[in-house]
């Protein structure tokens, strides 16, 4: 609409009825009663929109402190579902990913990735889901360690044998000497989907030596679990991938 007086500005016809009070005091004579319109875009409800706010948190991230990004996160899983999907998949996805690939996302994000990724078909997920988890593998944030060993029932059985040998296996690892006992159970349990997709090489000389320490540990829970585990890999030891 375009004004050709600027009488006109008093007309209110179309202007939303929630949006009317804030309206009238931006046309305030007296300078000190006026209402800034920034001011009014950023606290009134009737400019918030929820896929506007959550693109530009996103855009901003590393700007944000460490709190804020772990509110955000927590809550973008469901925020997802009420967002347009395709814009989500093709906008705020790729920035969920650069964020979880260049560090400035904290380990909740991996959550919403997940989510997202499985709106996607079986070739997509390879191709835009598992690049980013395998290159978290080597991350050094305990926090992002957990979260992918938790979740590893939602993506383990889409990575190759030779992705896991390779790549992942030697990462995870390191979780059976960790200082925290969570990491070095969730290590433990995540063997049950890995150690099918190992080498001889690394069932024998790696795993198993671990596992004959993981033995006498002092969690009483992670030396029955490896009891466990042992039954369970017990036959892939002898033809393991070589």
């Amino acid at each position: 609409m375009k004004l050709g007086k600027t009488e006109e500005l008093r007309n209110t016809a179309s202007i939303p009825k929630s949006l009317l009070p804030d309206y009238q005091r931006l046309l305030s004579s007296t300078p000190s009663r006026r209402l800034n319109a920034s001011k009014l875009i950023e606290n009134s409800e009737y400019f918030q929109n929820k896929l506007v706010e959550t693109i530009h948190f996103m855009e901003i991230l590393s700007l944000k402190d460490s709190v804020e990004k772990d509110t955000f996160f927590r809550k973008l899983p469901n925020l997802t579902e009420q967002l347009p999907r395709q814009i989500v998949l093709k906008k705020l996805f790729p920035l969920l990913t650069s964020a979880l690939e260049y560090g400035s996302a904290v380990a909740p994000a991996l959550t919403a990735l997940l989510k997202i990724g499985s709106w996607l078909s079986a070739e997509e997920y390879t191709l835009k889901v598992l690049p980013t988890i395998i290159k978290l593998f080597a991350s050094n944030d305990r926090a992002i360690r957990v979260a992918l060993l938790q979740h590893i029932d939602q993506y383990g059985e889409s990575l190759s044998a030779r992705v896991v040998d390779e790549q992942v296996y030697p990462h995870v690892a390191t979780g059976f000497v960790d200082t925290s006992s969570i990491l070095r159970e969730l290590t433990l349990k995540s063997m049950l989907i890995m150690a099918p997709k190992l080498s001889q090489r690394n069932l024998s000389g790696s795993l198993l030596k671990y596992l004959s320490k993981l033995q006498v540990d002092e969690e009483p829970a992670i030396r029955t679990n490896t009891t466990i585990l042992l039954g369970n890999i017990a036959s892939y030891l002898n033809d393991g991938v070589s």
